[in-house]
């Protein structure tokens, strides 16, 4: 059994297994201690955080990145516990690590979004529902509703001549 030679693994396998645990009543405890192995070469660098054990050299057989990796462990980790703090922080890592709307190469960018999907799904983001507030000096300058992921952007431009601006 795979899970035996656990602490041999990369990072990127551990979390693949423990992704595939998921599914088998029964398994919770390992896919725990799978996260929790994990979570242990994860060092927290503010909002973000910092993977310390890099794709081993066991990865020639399929396509790798620390994108991929990370978003691997994203995914995990929201699947065990979407309200877990270090989920915020992958996801924060992964997009500041982005550049133009994708990341290294189509295959990081594919795992990235689905992993991101699968955080999403896990906070039931497609439901978000709130209003916005801005103000600059206790004057409320914009007010908008914003209602599940389908919700549009709102902005406002202001010349620098108006009121608000130049007081």
């Amino acid at each position: 059994e795979l899970y035996r030679h656990y602490s041999d693994l990369n990072l990127s396998t551990k979390a693949l297994l423990g992704l595939g645990y998921l599914s088998i009543p029964g398994y919770a405890s390992k896919v725990k201690t799978l996260a929790d192995d994990i979570r242990s070469y994860l060092q927290i660098d503010g909002r973000s955080v910092t993977v310390l054990r890099k794709t081993g050299s066991d990865m020639w057989e399929w396509y790798n990145s620390d994108s991929e990796q990370m978003a691997l462990i994203l995914q995990l980790f929201a699947e065990v516990d979407a309200k877990d703090s270090m989920v915020d922080r992958l996801i924060y890592t992964l997009l500041k690590n982005q550049s133009h709307g994708y990341w290294q190469n189509t295959a990081s960018t594919s795992r990235v979004l689905e992993a991101i999907y699968t955080y999403i799904q896990k906070r039931d983001l497609d439901n978000t529902d709130y209003t916005a507030k801005l103000s600059l000096s206790g004057k409320e300058l914009l007010s908008a509703g914003f209602k599940g992921a389908a919700a549009k952007p709102v902005s406002l431009n202001l010349p620098f001549e108006d009121e608000f601006i130049s007081s």
